[in-house]
Order: C-alpha cells, then sequence, then structure tokens
C-alpha cells in the first residue's frame, strides 16, 4: 500500500518503523485521514484477522489509529 500525498509512505517504511504520524506535519496528518472517507474502526479483539502490510484502521478501543506493519499493529502517533 502506498499513500502519496506531498511525498510517499510505502508499507516497506512502516515496516522499517521509519514513519510515524509523530513524524508528519499537522496539514499532512489533515490530508492523510480526509484521504479516506471513513477509517475502518475495530477492536483490539475485533481486528482484521489476516491484515495486509499498510492496513489503517481506528482502534476503539485505544482511540488511536494503528497500522499492520507485516508483523504486528503500531499507534502511528
Amino acid at each position: 500500500m502506498t499513500i502519496s500525498f506531498y511525498g510517499k509512505i510505502s508499507s516497506q517504511s512502516i515496516e522499517a518503523g521509519a514513519i510515524t504520524m509523530a513524524h508528519l506535519s499537522e496539514e499532512v496528518k489533515e490530508q492523510i485521514l480526509s484521504a479516506f472517507n471513513k477509517i475502518p474502526t475495530w477492536t483490539t479483539a475485533t481486528r482484521p484477522a489476516d491484515p495486509e502490510p499498510g492496513q489503517l484502521g481506528l482502534n476503539l478501543d485505544t482511540q488511536q489509529i494503528e497500522c499492520f506493519n507485516g508483523t504486528e499493529w503500531v499507534i502511528l502517533g
């Protein structure tokens, strides 16, 4: 998965831990969030069973946006 805005965020850079929401400007964060009409939501117990690297969603238990890095869910922010 690649999201293009002012640059590219790839699943490889997420897997490497190179990109977090903390590294992004507020403007880019807003662009990422507004790029999705509705971000998928789940709880920790109901996360997707077979996620793709780079898959994003809002965890309703933690109120955090999560991304699957190919191995585990990481919080962006």
